[in-house]
């Protein structure tokens, strides 16, 4: 299997307004798109409230998972968060 680490820019673009568009989600920070064959996976860095609690933070993350495998396909999101400042 070959790993690849490029995207069409509009399909990225695509990828960061769907997320963007998630309650909680203050900005995607940076997005990493990976291919294996046909399998698509991500990882995010977003910007979130520094009120949020880890609880609402893993929650957040599983409903970014959840909307971009049922949208787009993708079998794996990874997301990391930051403080918005």
């Amino acid at each position: 299997m070959q790993l690849i680490n490029y995207s069409d820019p509009k399909v990225e673009k695509n990828y960061i307004n769907t997320i963007q568009q998630i309650d909680g989600v203050n900005q995607v920070n940076a997005i990493d798109v990976q291919y294996s064959g046909s399998l698509v996976a991500l990882s995010l860095v977003i910007a979130v409230s520094p009120r949020m609690t880890v609880a609402a933070s893993f929650q957040l993350s599983e409903r970014i998972e959840q909307v971009m495998r049922n949208q787009y396909g993708i079998i794996d999101t990874k997301v990391m968060f930051m403080p918005q400042t």
